[in-house]
């Protein structure tokens, strides 16, 4: 099967024209885009009736088997006395062909001993299926291998059931095609990276898809370059920075992440994903600090991509003299 990316790489149109004869027990044909043969197109023969009812299955090619663009099935090797046959022809990811389906039937009657031709053209008609265009850049780089999923929007417009995904090419760019209807589109940042627009690794883009050749014009993600979020903390003793001062990271969960020590200045500093922590300073053998009169406090702080957040600083409680 073609995938999809290979079959949205171009607006064209994929045609599979009439039927040949080669031999009284052939049927052939060649699938098309643009006038040009393209390999790896499915197609299903069934033995049928007149009226086009597939009966039973038979077998199954790809074009590109018996020549480029070329299907051919030797009848001859079915258990099936005819006189009809159903060839199926199957579209490709959320395309559709003229009946507004992924399958598209046709019947072939031969007469005894007259060629089993009459296969009509066969297209993929993109007219019934919304397309989306996008990119990602970072500033003015392409990134590619981003994932982009797509979901079906739910009334308020938040995101209702997974359709699928797809990752963004060499050049930062992709393609969605779906049905008539409206969905959300979400941008996964890489590990450690966020969106402008959301200030999160995650950026939810509303799309309603209606029919036509190009119903969506390309949009252009940009993506940051901003970094992680920073975290900042101070351990004061009389209004003086205090080194040395062990400060433990934990996560949401609060499970423990890693820990620092505060350099000459009183300071200790965290990169962070955009989340929220709980930090608790340790105080030196012997103090404890004013907010807490023990040994131990801490600080709940939530960090952003690309910003600073500095805690209130954690302080000393005076040495009696």
């Amino acid at each position: 099967m073609l995938g999809l990316i290979g079959v949205l790489a171009t607006f064209a149109w994929m045609v599979a024209p009439a039927g040949s004869q080669v031999g009284s027990d052939d049927i052939a044909g060649t699938a098309t885009r643009g006038g040009e043969p393209i390999d790896e197109v499915l197609v299903d023969l069934f033995a049928g009736t007149a009226d086009g009812e597939r009966v039973r299955w038979l077998g199954s090619t790809t074009t590109g088997t018996d020549g480029p663009g070329t299907y051919r099935f030797d009848t001859a090797a079915f258990d099936h006395d005819g006189p009809c046959w159903v060839v199926t022809f199957v579209a490709d990811g959320l395309e559709r062909f003229e009946n507004r389906s992924r399958w598209l039937n046709r019947t072939v009657c031969p007469e005894p001993g007259q060629a089993a031709d009459g296969i009509d053209a066969v297209q993929i008609d993109r007219s019934a299926v919304g397309t989306y265009t996008g990119g990602v850049r970072d500033v003015a780089v392409p990134l590619a291998d981003v994932q982009i999923d797509l979901f079906t929007a739910q009334a308020d417009g938040t995101r209702g059931a997974w359709v699928y995904a797809t990752t963004t090419d060499a050049d930062g760019d992709f393609r969605l095609v779906a049905d008539p209807g409206c969905y959300v589109i979400t941008y996964i940042a890489p590990a450690g990276r966020g969106w402008v627009e959301s200030q999160s690794r995650w950026l939810n883009v509303p799309w309603c898809a209606t029919t036509g050749f190009r119903s969506t014009p390309a949009k252009v993600v940009i993506g940051s370059s901003i970094g992680p979020g920073v975290l900042l903390g101070q351990v004061l003793d009389d209004g003086l920075g205090v080194a040395d001062v062990t400060a433990d990271l934990f996560d949401g969960q609060r499970r423990y992440v890693w820990s620092q020590t505060t350099d000459a200045n009183g300071w200790v500093r965290f990169e962070l994903e955009q989340t929220c922590y709980k930090v608790t300073f340790i105080a030196p053998t012997g103090r404890t600090f004013e907010d807490s009169g023990t040994g131990y406090t801490d600080r709940y702080p939530c960090t952003r991509f690309g910003q600073e957040t500095t805690m209130v600083p954690a302080v000393l409680t005076p040495v009696e003299e």
